[in-house]
């Protein structure tokens, strides 16, 4: 299984480690199965390029995830505010 090669590892860490604040890690997985996608494909590689397109997957499910309670959040605030207004200009 990929998981108990050395090479999956260090890919990981490398994903995790070139992340940051603003992004999601889907831009290094991506580039990482593009680029073992131009490798030769041995079986090995095969399901590693599986792994990391589930993984990619599930990034994007989070991605998802956060963009519909922002969008939530920004519905809320969006009606507060008009509250708001409507109070201040009857005053």
């Amino acid at each position: 299984m990929w998981l108990s090669k050395p090479a999956c590892l260090d890919v990981v860490k490398k994903v995790w480690d070139k992340e940051d604040l603003h992004t999601d890690g889907s831009d290094a997985a991506q580039k990482e199965i593009s680029r073992l996608n131009r490798d030769d494909m041995a079986a090995g590689s095969r399901s590693h390029v599986k792994a990391l397109e589930k993984e990619l997957d599930r990034i994007h499910g989070l991605e998802e995830q956060y963009w519909k309670q922002r969008s939530r959040i920004w519905l809320k605030e969006g009606q507060e505010g008009e509250r708001l207004f409507g109070i201040v200009i009857k005053k």
